[in-house]
């Protein structure tokens, strides 16, 4: 009698019904599913870095390299886009997905994700979007090793920071990373990624870093600190680790499928400065307009190519823009002007001058050069004001928040309040038509900040938008920007001209 066939453990007829659709599907290894082009693709897929910005010309295959290192290295991924809608249609993600995919595992439509196999592991990929400031709300909380942002400089910096807030796994050995991709920026809101790989797409950076090379940062709420390493640093009394971040340049020769096409042919017939942007991933030009910013993009562009390293011979600090911090992750701005010629942003650190004697302190040093520092006297300013007067130092309080009973240079237009003016007043001087129009420092934050605020016509006159609105927009605090107004406001008033008028005497006379 022949013996009964005992029934098998659940745990090997899963494993049974895996090898059995593995070979029905012919799956494979990992290598097979996605083997990176020479060049940008290999840099990005063996880089240590904890960021990776992947940047620069159109077409150089970014989105598909980001997709493979997903189903190849990591276990949890999710890659973005702003619009949703991007990642469909013909030529979207999702569809060039099912070619390198589809015989390695299953697509969910419903929640727009894949469940692959390959190299032996497991791996989910989603495909989302986040297209308003709120939306990255429902991203909290969940974990993923690798966050891929496709078109980054679409995405505003306080996204990026907030949903990568969970970048994690609870696989032993799993390497945790976020891959950002793109062309250089169009509009003033993606300028952040020019300063978070400053190092590398700055020009005016002073140590300037090469493609692949590693850098150290801390990220705070509104900067990006350069650190020397990777060992802990002491920020605001709290130890940080720092991550590690890159820059690979994305180039179309390296990508077999556009280089050889008519793709190249595509990009030259676009108009300036799209085709800069694009074809040769440009990051010094094109920003586009809105039709309610205050400062256009050009007027500030030509300020900057005026700009020298050197000052103007002969030329007295004429006034000091102190923008300060309250302490926390923000950071004291100082722009120093003389004549026409406006200085590099100095920045400090919040502690630095989180009290109103240490920020007078700080503001003494700088006008030992001579001078006139305004201060926005609200919050730590009033009394950093207060004490420097009161040690005798030459400050002027500006309230961006009181009304204002001036008008442009027209007389036509008033103002809502004094920050309103305050910028208007910048606007003037940057103009073709300025009797002796600014020189302004080539710095990313500088375009960034004064091409970021938008106006709107009110009864009560101008009015400019709030400091938080900007902040929430661009991502960070538009300092720079503020202290650059600072610097430049009200000096048409007969008090700064008799004050000037003083210190070029005694200087004469000494």
């Amino acid at each position: 009698m022949s013996a009964v066939p005992q029934a098998l453990p659940p745990e090997a007829l899963i494993l049974i019904r895996e090898m059995k659709r593995r070979q029905r599907l012919n799956l494979k290894d990992a290598a097979e599913v996605f083997v990176p082009n020479p060049g940008g693709q290999a840099m990005l897929a063996n880089t240590l870095a904890d960021w990776t910005f992947y940047g620069g010309q159109a077409g150089g295959g970014s989105s598909y390299g980001a997709l493979g290192i997903a189903a190849t290295q990591h276990r949890n991924a999710v890659i973005f886009r702003r619009e949703f809608t991007d990642l469909k249609g013909a030529e979207g993600l999702i569809e060039k997905s099912r070619d390198m995919l589809n015989a390695f595992g299953v697509y969910n439509a419903n929640d727009h994700s894949w469940r692959i196999v390959s190299g032996g592991a497991r791996r989910f990929i989603e495909f989302a979007g986040i297209k308003g400031e709120a939306d990255k709300y429902a991203q909290q909380g969940r974990a993923r090793d690798l966050y891929v942002f496709d078109e980054a400089p679409q995405f505003t910096r306080s996204m990026v920071q907030y949903v990568t807030g969970w970048l994690r796994s609870a696989i032993p050995d799993q390497r945790c990373r976020v891959i950002l991709n793109g062309n250089p920026p169009t509009t003033a809101e993606g300028l952040w990624i020019v300063t978070a790989f400053a190092p590398w797409l700055d020009p005016t950076h002073a140590n300037h870093a090469q493609p692949g090379e590693l850098r150290w940062f801390v990220a705070t709420d509104d900067a990006d600190l350069e650190v020397d390493g990777p060992e802990p640093v002491e920020i605001e009394g709290e130890m940080r680790t720092p991550h590690s971040r890159t820059y690979i340049p994305k180039i179309l020769n390296e990508n077999p499928t556009y280089a050889l096409g008519s793709y190249a042919k595509t990009l030259d017939a676009m108009p300036e400065p799209f085709r800069s942007q694009l074809k040769h991933g440009d990051f010094t030009i094109g920003l586009k307009d809105d039709a309610f910013q205050v400062i256009p993009t050009e007027w500030v562009r030509a300020a900057q190519k005026r700009w020298t390293e050197a000052r103007p011979d002969g030329v007295p600090q004429m006034q000091v823009g102190v923008d300060l911090a309250h302490g926390g992750a923000d950071s004291t701005t100082i722009i120093r002007r003389f004549g026409p010629w406006l200085s590099m942003p100095e920045k400090l650190q919040g502690a630095e001058t989180d009290t109103g004697q240490k920020a007078a302190a700080k503001i003494g040093v700088v006008l030992v050069d001579g001078g006139i520092a305004k201060l926005d006297v609200i919050g730590i300013g009033a009394s950093a004001y207060d004490i420097g007067r009161g040690i005798g130092l030459a400050v002027e309080p500006v309230d961006f928040g009181s009304g204002c009973s001036e008008h442009d240079s027209s007389g036509t237009l008033s103002f809502a309040n004094m920050r309103a003016y305050a910028y208007w007043r910048l606007r003037e001087l940057l103009s073709p038509d300025a009797d002796e129009p600014l020189c302004l420092p080539p710095h990313p934050e500088v375009l960034g900040d004064l091409t970021s605020p938008r106006f709107s016509v009110q009864l009560s006159g101008i009015q400019i938008e709030k400091k938080d609105d900007i902040k929430k927009r661009i991502g960070r605090s538009p300092d720079v920007g503020d202290a650059i107004v600072l610097a430049c406001f009200n000096d048409n008033s007969s008090a700064f001209l008799d004050y000037l008028g003083e210190q070029l005497a005694e200087r004469k006379a000494r």
